[in-house]
Parts: C-alpha cells; sequence; structure tokens
C-alpha cells in the first residue's frame, strides 16, 4: 500500500489519508484481507500519532475480525514489520486493555465508523 511509504518517510498525514481511502476501496469491492490490513494500518499511523486509545481500539478490532475471518495475515504482516504485538502492550498497560477490549467488542461497522473519521474528531 502507498500507505506504507508515506509512513515510513514520517508523512502521518498522507498515510493516514491513503489509508482511509484503501479502507473505504477495499471495503467496496469485499476484499476482506485489504480491509483488515488497512484498518491495522490507521491503528499504526493513529499509534504513531499519539492517539493510543483509538490506535489500540482499533487494533483490538482488527484483531477480532481477522479470527473471526480465520485470517492469520495480520499477524504475519506486523511480524514482518517488526511490530510490538497490540495484545501483549494491552496486557502491559490497564488504559491500553481497556481500549484494546472495546476494540474487540465493536461492530465492523463501527470500527469502520472509527477508522474513517480524522483522529482528532474520534
Amino acid at each position: 500500500m502507498l500507505a506504507s511509504v508515506a509512513l515510513a518517510e514520517g508523512d502521518l498525514v498522507a498515510a493516514g489519508t491513503l489509508s482511509r481511502e484503501a479502507l473505504r476501496d477495499f471495503s467496496l469491492v469485499g476484499d476482506l484481507s485489504g480491509f483488515m490490513l488497512s484498518l491495522a494500518a490507521i491503528a499504526v499511523i493513529d499509534d504513531a500519532a499519539g492517539e493510543v486509545g483509538r490506535a489500540m481500539r482499533l487494533h483490538g478490532a482488527a484483531a477480532t475480525f481477522a479470527e473471526q475471518n480465520g485470517s492469520r495475515y495480520l499477524a504475519m504482516e506486523r511480524s514482518l514489520r517488526g511490530q510490538d504485538e497490540p495484545a501483549a502492550r494491552a496486557r502491559a498497560d490497564p488504559e491500553a486493555a481497556a481500549a484494546y477490549a472495546a476494540g474487540r467488542a465493536m461492530t465492523l461497522d463501527d470500527a469502520v465508523a472509527l477508522a474513517l473519521r480524522e483522529p482528532s474528531t474520534a
């Protein structure tokens, strides 16, 4: 995804915009893998921008949807990028744990609505 390039270059605004566009596009065509990756990418971008609570909710939602659909794609993608596991982070921080649990309880529509909003309005 182009958002990965923008994120690697430190352009969080472009990375967020591109990831939200990708989320919309993958949703329209029913591409579940692309959808979950976009949701997870938005969580990573939010985390980098200091929006930790929002990021953990989106990580939780992405994990739940991946589990419900039998996908190991997110775990593989995180491993390749060397990211810390959001679930491990949630175990170490009570506020992160609460946000992660809230994300795991979200409906798909609620998670998409949260991800598509600009971080400052979430």
